[in-house]
């Protein structure tokens, strides 16, 4: 099997785990009597472990390697899953969730820099397309299978199947055959900042990743990205259900949204030919913008089914691309360190972004919420201009040798 696809088919199935962990203790909860405060503050538990240890967790792979840190994620993950089988109720589903949550966040931090390292750096945008699309295959898949597994067997036999799906990745690291091996970087490559004289190098300070313009512009983005997916997925059934859409017709709209934001990434490679990916992030940044400035004005099924595949084409470009420029950017012997940070304000945004946006929904309406949200897709597309006038004027340079 291709070194590339083992990784991300592994990753995938390990992220399977995850997505229908949280579905089944959902579900698991409501069945408890919980409420929706209880439930969605469940679901907050999943990003706090990454919220506050993505950082730390990324620079000790980028100092051990990212072995260890996967192999002790996965048997974390393992176990956790299956402690609603050995006790039951609402405190054991909290540490469920916890544990689940930053346990495969390490996981996808640790599998990233593989995917960077693997090929050409030509290579790099279509590599990480694959790595979205497992995702986007994860996020689709395990709700479904879960749900399933529920309806025709019961919630242990759920707990117990979704635990068996993180041991092909504990057995690939036990026996060591994972192919994408570590590659210490090249010390006679680095900047002179990082003490490549000899030196006693001064304490790395994750702030230092924010000195650089261009991966302050791209953390920056990654926050925008963030703010605009969770804003579809919390606000565009509430405002569908708003203007009268059935259940089936509201599940047809985010539907399309993933169909689209899969069928996008599939064709990255294709894109990369013709466009820098500063200038596919930029018409990412774009198509959002106009898809949430018109989503909050539409009324019909159709317009939101629309509006919805086109949002998908924009955040579908959006990972990839954000991912392929951050691995560029960073510092070779930080690059793990560089992810964790991104997803810590990732992290971050998706624990406080319902609790903000949900209060200003209350008092103005969804459709303001969607308005905002736009303006800083246009603030995001400003910010990168310079990058994308430099990748246009790059190809106009190479026509006449063509």
């Amino acid at each position: 099997m291709n070194p590339l696809h083992l990784l991300i088919g592994l990753s995938t199935i390990t992220h399977i785990a995850a997505t229908g962990t949280r579905f089944t203790a959902t579900l698991a909860a409501l069945k408890l009597g919980a409420s929706p405060f209880t439930v969605g503050l469940m679901m907050a538990t999943f990003a706090l472990l990454p919220m506050l240890l993505s950082v730390k967790a990324g620079r000790l792979a980028d100092r051990i390697g990212e072995r260890w840190p996967m192999l002790i994620s996965s048997v974390i993950s393992i176990c956790a899953i299956l402690l609603p089988l050995f006790w039951h109720g609402l405190p054991v589903l909290f540490a469920t969730c916890l544990l689940v949550g930053g346990a495969s966040n390490i996981i996808y931090m640790s599998t990233q820099p593989l995917v960077g390292r693997h090929g050409t750096p030509e290579d790099r945008p279509a590599n990480f397309g694959l790595f979205a699309m497992g995702f986007s295959t994860s996020s689709f898949a395990g709700p479904v299978l879960a749900g399933f597994a529920i309806e025709y067997i019961n919630f242990n036999a759920t707990f117990l199947f979704l635990a068996t799906l993180p041991v092909a990745l504990l057995v690939v690291l036990s026996l060591d055959r994972l192919p994408l091996a570590r590659q210490r970087p090249n010390k006679a490559a680095m900047p002179a900042h990082e003490g490549t004289s000899g030196e006693p190098q001064r304490r790395q300070n994750v702030f230092d990743l924010l000195r650089d313009v261009q991966m302050r512009k791209l953390y920056l983005i990654g926050i925008l990205f963030s703010t605009a997916w969770d804003v579809f997925i919390v606000f565009a059934p509430i405002y569908a259900s708003g203007v009268g859409l059935s259940a089936s017709q509201i599940g047809i709209v985010t539907g399309t949204f993933s169909i689209a934001t899969f069928s996008i990434r599939g064709l990255i490679g294709i894109l990369t030919r013709y466009f820098t990916p500063w200038q596919l992030l930029i018409m990412s940044l774009s198509t959002i913008a106009l898809c949430y400035l018109g989503f909050g004005l539409a009324a019909s099924f159709p317009v939101l089914v629309m509006f919805s595949f086109m949002l998908g084409i924009g955040h579908g470009l959006s990972a990839p691309m954000t991912n392929t420029l951050l691995y560029e950017a960073a510092p070779p012997d930080r690059i793990a360190e560089a992810v964790g940070l991104r997803m810590t304000a990732s992290n971050t945004i998706q624990t406080s972004l319902p609790l903000i946006a949900g209060s200003a929904g209350a008092a103005l309406g969804i459709g303001p919420v969607f308005w905002a949200t736009a303006v800083l897709m246009i603030y995001g597309s400003y910010l990168v201009r310079s990058q994308w006038h430099a990748g246009r004027g790059k190809r106009d340079a190479r026509k006449p040798e063509q």
